[in-house]
């Protein structure tokens, strides 16, 4: 799969091997990373906050809780890092361009609308 899901970044900037930006209304955009895991699928994640705006605003893992609740695509956790992200999981197999754009926006667009909602601005 890693070949197809390359070849499909038409309209997104690639930013490195795993990175591209999705451009979205007006200015904004959001970075999103695409990880491969040959059994697992496909991986696709955005940072909406950095441990320091984490820590800073309070937010946690109860508020990602409650937007988990409000979404049927994207998830939110914290990472490891103490960032909070969102992220969609696509299987192993059959996984087709239209899918994937589906996926790829939609976290793209719901990610930044939750960093703007939690800060003002469009920090990627």
């Amino acid at each position: 799969m890693s070949a197809s899901w390359r070849s499909w970044l038409r309209g997104y900037e690639a930013l490195d091997e795993r990175r591209f930006k999705v451009p979205l209304h007006g200015e904004r955009s959001q970075v999103v990373w695409c990880e491969e895991r040959a059994s697992e699928g496909l991986t696709l994640w955005s940072i909406v906050l950095g441990r320091a705006e984490c820590e800073a605003s309070g937010i946690g893992l109860e508020d990602a809780w409650h937007n988990n609740r409000l979404s049927d695509l994207v998830s939110f956790k914290m990472d490891e890092k103490g960032r909070l992200v969102g992220e969609v999981y696509l299987p192993p197999f059959g996984v087709t361009q239209q899918e994937w754009r589906l996926a790829t926006e939609t976290l793209a667009k719901t990610c930044d609308r939750l960093e703007y909602v939690l800060t003002g601005s469009d920090r990627q």
